[in-house]
């Protein structure tokens, strides 16, 4: 995200509205290169980086724009720059069918009650791709759901983005604290377990065994500051992050036991923020920046 003079015209009228969203929460990713958005309270453009994801707070369809949060501000963006990845909503009835398949013959995966949330990813004709609070994935029919007509992108499109670079505003919520995720090590293609117990400005992780410990230090040679581009693997989704290899605060935040390892590592996020030190205030740390974005560019 870079601050700019560039001229944005947005009609003054357009700014002062704000109607009511009737969705719970979406997801948008920036899909072309020279995207800008507007902050009207603090009246500058920002430029946005293809490919990086952000909350959507508000829809304005018939204005053309949406209001997006960067890094904790509320910004206008023409809707042709964003596209829809992801929406949080909820079950309308009882008896709701998930299936394995995006059809009625597709075998019964579960069914739900009404008011349940499901995060919605892609759509397939008239069936949505969901995932379950508990990480189950399946097909719900589009007219059990609060709203039966998003606009997402397409299937073929959605699969074909393999690795998302998320912004932490939003990342926060893919990998909430509790979560277990497998780490992908960019270099080297190794993995190990861990799970996300602390973080405010960037998760903060844990080893899940000793042998994922011993895994983490065959990767940086031992314990390390290294900040090293990582593939987050969770709920078949690939997030690009930066993890360093340096277990630290001790037992004041050791959620995972008998992992032989005592503390907290770091993992970060586009945006994500680390540690405050003593009267400095946390900072964007570049380094960890910098290995998200060769993650971002990670292949198979």
């Amino acid at each position: 995200m870079r601050k700019t003079t560039k001229k944005f015209i947005l009609c003054t009228a357009v700014l002062s509205m704000m109607s009511v969203p009737t969705f719970g929460s979406i997801i948008g990713a920036i899909q072309s290169t020279g995207a800008v958005g507007y902050n009207s309270e603090e009246r500058y453009i920002i430029e946005l980086a293809k490919g990086t994801q952000h909350k959507v707070l508000d829809l304005q369809e018939d204005n053309d724009i949406y209001l997006i949060d960067v890094e904790g501000k509320s910004v206008y963006v023409n809707k042709d720059y964003l596209t829809i990845r992801k929406v949080i909503t909820q079950t309308t009835m009882e008896g709701v069918k998930v299936r394995e398949m995006a059809s009625s013959d597709g075998k019964l995966i579960k069914t739900l009650g009404q008011g349940e949330i499901v995060s919605v990813l892609y759509q397939n004709s008239n069936w949505y791709n969901v995932v379950l609070e508990d990480g189950t994935e399946g097909y719900i029919y589009k007219t059990q759901l609060e709203d039966p007509d998003l606009k997402l992108v397409p299937q073929k499109e959605f699969q074909a983005q393999k690795v998302e670079v998320l912004n932490w505003s939003v990342a926060k919520d893919v990998v909430p604290r509790g979560a277990i995720v497998t780490i992908e090590d960019v270099y080297t293609g190794k993995t190990f377990k861990v799970k996300r117990t602390f973080g405010t400005n960037h998760a903060d992780v844990e080893t899940l065994t000793t042998a994922d410990t011993q895994m983490l230090k065959s990767i940086w040679g031992g314990f390390s500051w290294e900040r090293r581009p990582v593939i987050v693997h969770i709920n078949g989704r690939m997030l690009a992050a930066s993890l360093a290899g340096m277990p630290h605060a001790g037992d004041s935040l050791n959620g995972v036991s008998g992992n032989g390892m005592s503390g907290v590592l770091d993992l970060h996020f586009v945006g994500s923020k680390r540690h405050k030190e003593g009267n400095i205030a946390a900072v964007v740390d570049p380094q960890h920046q910098a290995a998200i974005q060769l993650a971002a560019n990670y292949k198979k």
